[in-house]
């Protein structure tokens, strides 16, 4: 179709909007299409652009020129601001123009404000937010940058192949002028040399800008669960075959975060997720696990493929909300509806059958095992009916009853059909039919709420079942939980075989049963219970809340916990693992296993179904090792070497060979690490078996080189920092090298600590002549050095490099703080201004102190205040210094960095407001040009000469060390091969640029053919 415009502007009419929509339709007329464009695309020129250029009267609908300039443009440009969704004249124009026009065909120009804010909601009712050319700058810049992004998009080709041809007919046009023009000298020729060399960097600074706009909508892509929109735009962020684009750091991570590069066993990916305009309730997967059926709290069932997302189908059967729907052999939905049995086709939405039932008040379907007939609960009788859908055989309850059917479920083999009865008083019961023969068989009464039931392999019904008085109660506000009582009953058809009772202190949220074995599964609260035959317990594990449990084969058994842990119990060994899964608050979780064989994870959580796999990283290995401890202790020694405590002994890893070996056994011993970055690796081997201690000094091969004994009763043993009698199951915190200053630190290879029982003491220990000091301090008043009161815990300690001061808080019992260097060799006190922080968060920069107080960072030179404050408004988490520069990270989840004073830089972590508030869970490392830093779970690389917004990768697992020179990081993570309660020591090796384009390239190559595929099914 010939169109009158090329385009119709749609804008407000105030001055920034009609000053955009007048730059864009004279850039528009003026373009220059280059030749090779022009004979590629068959466009000589864009052509003409409607913009009205007068107020819209105040009239009900239109006018007239409008709608035909509207109907005879090919594409309409929106400028997007907070004024253009005010407008009921503009918003008017839009939903004109997509009426009769493509989507595609929509092209928006950023004026004013964020999106999605400033966007027509109409261009967002798909969930996927448009992309739009960003205005929001100087006039110059977005003619040269942002003006091709519109044409490119009416030419029809692309972006980059449009600023190519124009920079190539620029250089033309240069040295067609430079050779007219080589008779006026040297001076014009260097000029316009210079000019072309001005050019070329413009165009590559308007890559970098363009790159760094693409970053931050794969990031936005990948927030809102958009796995294939992150990966074309991290891809497009990077040099391609065809393109000289330059690498940027946040192109770099946009990447990394796409295709979840260092990522450790069972860290799951969210790949999609199914949001529909209403809550979903309940889903039923395909046998081959390819296709999803939804049930939104309307009624409506909605199918979707799981590998292209593309939706096959939406249907409602009968009318009512229906109950949980089962698929038979040949994946037809059985529901129940408005009184009636459906079959319905979930693939295409269309009824197969349905059967009215002769009561229609409840209902509930179960096929059965075989798939040869599907049972019907009809209130008072158990309906029948062949896997056709023909009526087969009805089961009345006996009038002499008293109950109504609930829920019901087949035996295995299909020969007893169980139902739950509601009576009329308070109660359950249950009644069991004999298919082959219809015999009826009624147990007792069971109690006022049963749980769970099901059959076991030997057709005993298993019911698990309680009283209202065991539950809990609140008081006050707070919960209570009594000794709820669980009662596991075993019923022979009318015969009870077993009736075993359980007694828990915590209210169970899903409690459950299910055969297991000659046996059971009992689920209780943080507890997974495995029992005999008889439904006494054989083993149990401790595992969380369960909210799944899903038989797997005749071996295995897997459940899903609420604290976010995936179980496995294995019939066979007798043994059971709990695997890390998933996040907190969701209320249903399925296992399924496509074609492609890999295992994906079903979430409802939050009225939305969300899909997640397992990751696990090809670039980590893992060294030869034992588990780690609770509080992985160790890193990288300056040899190389890896050094770490594990619960075999000291471990020394090298990292070219990935060999390890123990230079120090375990048994009872336990060895915390005190410096590893001096000529030798000192260490604290405590004997938990004679409560012994020694200092021990080993050479970077792990070679005892010096040993010497310490006393247990001196400082080093001062209650709560090691325990007395020493147990090896204790938390010892004697790692001033992995965590943050604490009440012990090491400088200048001496090791400063608290004595608990006096806080006015400090004891100095050689790391090199396990010579002991005690320091007595001199305090003023009734002060003490404590963080918040004389009762409370002994505040950090910080020591200066050349081990002349020590900085650390004192604390009166009114809570009073006061930051003070204590003068090391004769303990003077000088007090410093400012409150101090609790943490007393504070570091050194040679003779540069500073430390966190309540209005900003302070800053000494030597004992002399600087002039130099860093006020924030907010306390810093943590903050390091290094070559005049300060580096700070605050609640918000940025980094801020600072130069005599003045913010130069801003990191957007990948954390915020309320993921960590102690400074104690981060720690700093600068290596070259880098900066590491590690919090519990994570690190970031953060390169310190660039001046992107973001770091230049994370890695969401807990992390040691990382060698620069090697580009490897020293990791611990669950082991799939071994135990994979504990951590284990490991390598990541980082990654280049080229391997996560090509493994960014096959991921999408991936989703291209999903896509095919489910277009032709």
């Amino acid at each position: 179709m010939d169109y009158r415009y090329k385009a119709f502007i749609s804008y407000r009419h105030n001055d920034r909007d009609t000053a955009v929509a007048k730059a864009i339709q004279q850039g528009l007329e003026r373009f220059h299409i280059p030749a090779s464009i022009r004979e590629k695309y068959g466009t000589e020129r864009i052509g003409r652009v409607f913009r009205d250029q007068e107020e819209l009267e105040i009239t009900s609908d239109l006018s007239k020129k409008i709608m035909d300039a509207l109907d005879d443009s090919e594409y309409l440009v929106i400028i997007c601001s907070p004024h253009y969704t005010e407008s009921r004249w503009c918003l008017l124009e839009a939903e004109t123009f997509i009426r009769t026009h493509d989507r595609d065909h929509v092209l928006c120009v950023l004026s004013e404000g964020e999106p999605p804010a400033v966007f027509p909601e109409i261009l967002l009712q798909d969930g996927a937010e448009p992309l739009a050319c960003d205005w929001r700058m100087d006039f110059r810049d977005a003619n040269r940058m942002e003006l091709p992004r519109l044409a490119s998009a009416m030419i029809g080709c692309t972006y980059d192949e449009l600023i190519l041809r124009q920079e190539k007919y620029r250089r033309k046009r240069l040295i067609s002028v430079l050779s007219a023009a080589a008779v006026l000298g040297t001076a014009a020729i260097s000029y316009l040399l210079w000019s072309n060399a001005a050019i070329a960097g413009s165009y590559r600074q308007s890559q970098i800008s363009e790159s760094r706009l693409l970053a931050s909508q794969s990031l936005a892509a990948d927030e809102r669960v958009d796995r294939l929109a992150a990966l074309q735009s991290a891809l497009a962020a990077l040099p391609s075959e065809d393109s000289s684009r330059p690498v940027t750091d946040d192109a770099v991570y946009a990447l990394s975060r796409a295709v979840y590069a260092y990522t450790v066993p069972y860290h799951i990916r969210e790949d999609w997720r199914i949001d529909l305009a209403n809550d979903i309730v309940s889903w039923q997967t395909s046998p081959d696990g390819m296709n999803i059926t939804v049930l939104d709290n309307t009624g409506e069932f909605h199918t979707l493929r799981l590998d292209s997302r593309q939706h096959l189908a939406s249907f409602r059967a009968g009318t009512g909300q229906p109950s949980e729907p089962e698929r038979d052999p040949a994946g037809n939905l059985i529901t129940y509806a408005g009184g009636s049995v459906y079959s319905v086709n979930p693939v295409t939405g269309k009824e197969n059958w349905h059967l009215p039932l002769k009561y229609r008040t409840l209902g509930m379907t179960a096929v059965s095992p075989d798939g040869a007939y599907i049972a019907a609960g009809d209130s008072f009788a158990v309906q029948v009916m062949t896997a056709e859908g023909k009526p087969y055989l009805s089961l009345p309850l006996p009038e002499d009853t008293g109950g109504y059917i609930t829920d019901l479920c087949w035996s295995d083999d299909a020969q007893y059909i169980a139902v739950r009865l509601r009576l009329a008083g308070q109660g359950y019961q249950f009644g069991i039919f004999d298919f082959s023969t219809s015999e009826f068989f009624l147990t007792d009464t069971v109690s006022t709420h049963t749980d769970s039931f099901c059959f076991d392999r030997h057709n005993r019904l298993l019911v698990l079942s309680h009283n209202d008085e065991n539950s809990s109660w609140t008081y006050g506000g707070t919960a209570h939980i009594n000794q709820a009582e669980y009662i596991l009953q075993a019923w022979d058809r009318d015969q009870l075989c077993f009736a075993q009772r359980f007694v828990t202190a915590e209210e169970p949220g899903f409690p459950l049963v299910r055969a297991y074995g000659d046996g059971a599964v009992l689920v209780l609260g943080s507890r997974i219970h495995v029992l005999d035959g008889q439904g006494s317990i054989i083993r149990t594990l401790e595992a969380g809340g369960i909210i799944s449990a899903l038989p797997e084969t005749g071996e295995y058994f897997h459940t899903v916990t609420a604290d976010g842990r995936r179980g496995l119990i294995m019939a066979d060994t007798g043994t059971g693992s709990l695997q890390k899964s998933f996040p907190a608050g969701h209320d249903r979780v399925e296992m399924i296993t496509g074609k492609d064989r890999q295992t994906r994870y079903l979430i409802l959580k939050d009225g939305n179904v969300c899909v997640f796999t397992y990751l696990q990283d090809d670039h980590l290995v893992y060294l030869p090792a034992g588990q780690m401890r609770d509080a992985p202790l160790g890193g990288r020694s300056n040899a190389g070497q890896a050094v770490i405590s594990t619960t075999e002994g000291l471990l020394f890893c090298d990292a070219e060979t990935r060999g390890a070996h123990h230079p120090a056994a375990a048994g009872n011993h336990v060895y915390h690490i005190l410096d590893i970055t001096g000529d030798c690796v000192s260490v604290l081997d405590i004997d938990a078996g004679s409560g012994s201690l020694r200092l021990q000094n080993y050479d970077h091969a792990g070679k005892l080189v010096q040993e010497w004994p310490l006393s247990v009763n001196d400082a080093l043993t001062a209650d709560g920092l090691l325990a007395s009698p020493l147990d090896i199951a204790d938390k010892v915190f004697l790692d001033a090298y992995y965590s943050a200053p604490g009440a012990a630190c090491v400088q200048s290879r001496t090791l400063y600590i608290h004595d608990y029982d006096n806080p006015q003491k400090i004891a100095m220990l050689s790391l090199d002549t396990g010579e002991e000091k005690i320091l007595e301090v001199s305090l003023p008043g009734t002060f003490s050095l404590t963080a918040m009161n004389g009762f409370d815990r002994a505040s950090a300690l910080t020591a200066s490099p050349d081990g002349a001061y020590l900085y650390t808080v004192m604390t009166d019992r009114n809570s009073t703080r006061k930051a003070v260097l204590i003068h090391l060799p004769d303990g003077e006190v000088l007090e410093l201004p400012g409150t101090p922080d609790a943490a007393g968060t504070a570091v050194f920069s040679g003779q540069q102190l500073v430390y966190a107080a309540a209005d900003g960072l302070y800053c000494t030179e030597g004992t002399e205040l600087s002039d130099v404050v860093y006020y924030t408004g907010e306390p810093a988490l943590s903050f390091a210094v290094r070559d005049g520069r300060l580096f700070a990270v605050y609640p918000d989840g940025t980094l801020q960095v600072y130069s005599q004073g003045e913010r130069i830089r801003t990191v957007q972590l990948p954390f915020g407001t309320g993921a960590v508030y102690s400074a104690a869970a981060f720690r700093w490392e600068f290596t070259g040009d880098r900066l590491c830093l590690y919090r519990d779970d994570s690190l970031d690389i953060i390169s310190l000469d660039s001046d992107s917004s973001l770091p230049v990768y994370s890695v969401p697992g807990a992390v040691l060390d990382y060698d620069p020179e090697r580009k490897e990081l020293l990791s611990y993570a669950y082991d799939p091969q071994k135990n994979d309660l504990y951590y284990y020591p490991g390598l990541f090796r980082e990654y280049t640029v080229s391997e996560l384009i090509d493994i960014g390239n096959a991921q999408l190559a991936g989703y291209s053919t999903a896509g095919k595929e489910g277009e032709q099914k």
